[in-house]
């Protein structure tokens, strides 16, 4: 999919209006294959912060379904929504945001097609294999319906990220941390001052 269709695709007419979670949601379920170079034109004219604040938005919905014995799952999917985080916050430098294109595409390809979940019917033991994406809709879906699975997250664990990706992660973490403790001095100034 080139730059005019992936517009297309997203119901947008430029890149500055890609600005809402849905918009992400979009780009990322969608399985077709996107062009690194349109993606790059795509984050190259969207706003940095508001696509910061969709991936935490994005990553942090569809974890929320994940069961809470699936840790090796979860800490993945927080490890890749790190490492996409450090490199757009880094992408001043262009390489960084080559790099961030190539690793949303990775991604992509994965969540939607090459990962593999099993989902075994806890009532009738009939089993169904399906991609991420598919298996984390399957879990909201169970909370509502009644029907109960177990999951077996861990022929999707084969996701690997390059190590100069996660040194972008350690720094977008780094960057949380001292964010949050500033955050808290801040606050206990603030208490301070009000006594």
């Amino acid at each position: 999919m080139d730059y005019e269709k992936l517009l297309e695709s997203l119901g947008i007419e430029n890149a500055s209006e890609f600005e809402y979670f849905e918009n992400f949601a979009d780009l990322c379920e969608n399985g077709e294959e996107v062009e690194e170079e349109a993606l790059y034109k795509l984050f190259e004219g969207a706003d940095t912060d508001a696509v910061l604040e969709m991936i935490e938005n994005y990553f942090n919905d569809i974890m929320e379904p994940i069961p809470d014995d699936s840790t090796d799952i979860y800490m993945l999917m927080e490890t890749i929504k790190m490492a996409l985080t450090g490199l757009l916050e880094s992408a001043d430098d262009e390489t960084a945001l080559v790099h961030f294109c190539e690793e949303l595409n990775n991604f992509r390809r994965w969540y939607c097609e090459e990962s593999e979940v099993e989902c075994r019917n806890i009532d009738d033991g009939s089993i169904q294999t399906m991609c991420l994406r598919d298996a984390l809709s399957l879990c909201r879906i169970e909370r509502l319906e009644g029907d109960r699975y177990r999951y077996d997250f861990s022929p999707a664990l084969n996701y690997e990220i390059e190590e100069y990706i996660m040194s972008y992660a350690d720094m977008a973490r780094s960057q949380r941390q001292e964010d949050d403790e500033e955050d808290m001095f801040e606050e206990r100034y603030d208490d301070y001052d009000e006594l």
